[in-house]
């Protein structure tokens, strides 16, 4: 859509446009975007995507509203840390024991993961299961540096003192580590 904005009604009409653009609103759906679709953060600074947005919608420019992938980062990390809070209250109403499991896996791009889920009854009895972290163990995967990950996590949830049991495989480190935790 094409305004003249020399003429009073359609430079109205372009006005009405931009202030009817929810910058926030618009934000929160391309992060929402990029997390679903797995996108590199940067994808944000695109060019392309950028002609795009301006495209459909000339107030993304006008409003400024595209962000860069620092932006992106820190909101997805605000978020993390928003939802981890209402985890940490449902964990902490959970009447009875929290048992844990995990498992190491090499991912495809070669980073060692450390899955570890969380499995209790919530305060209405209900059956429920978490998952509380994802981190990679960059030093050697040893029983030591496998239980300080795992404790780091269950530390962070402040559910050290409401552990029951644990599933694991069979792996020699992981006795290692549960002699440790």
């Amino acid at each position: 859509m094409k305004l003249d904005l020399h003429d009073p009604r359609e430079q109205a009409i372009a006005n009405d446009f931009i202030k009817r653009f929810d910058k926030e609103h618009f934000r929160r759906l391309l992060i929402d975007w990029i997390v679903a679709k797995n996108h590199s953060f940067s994808i944000a600074e695109e060019a392309e995507l950028h002609a795009i947005f301006d495209y459909l919608n000339p107030s993304v420019s006008a409003r400024k509203a595209n962000i860069t992938h620092t932006t992106v980062r820190e909101k997805i990390v605000a978020a993390f840390e928003q939802h981890k809070q209402k985890v940490i209250e449902v964990l902490g109403k959970a009447p009875g024991l929290i048992h844990i499991s995990f498992d190491g896996w090499r991912s495809g791009n070669r980073y060692a993961l450390y899955g570890i889920c969380c499995f209790f009854r919530d305060e209405n009895n209900k059956p429920c299961k978490i998952t509380l972290g994802l981190p990679e163990v960059s030093a050697r995967h040893t029983g030591p540096n496998i239980a300080a990950e795992i404790l780091d996590v269950i530390e962070s949830y402040q559910i050290q003192d409401k552990i029951g049991y644990f599933t694991l495989d069979n792996a020699k480190n992981n006795d290692t580590a549960m002699e440790i935790i």
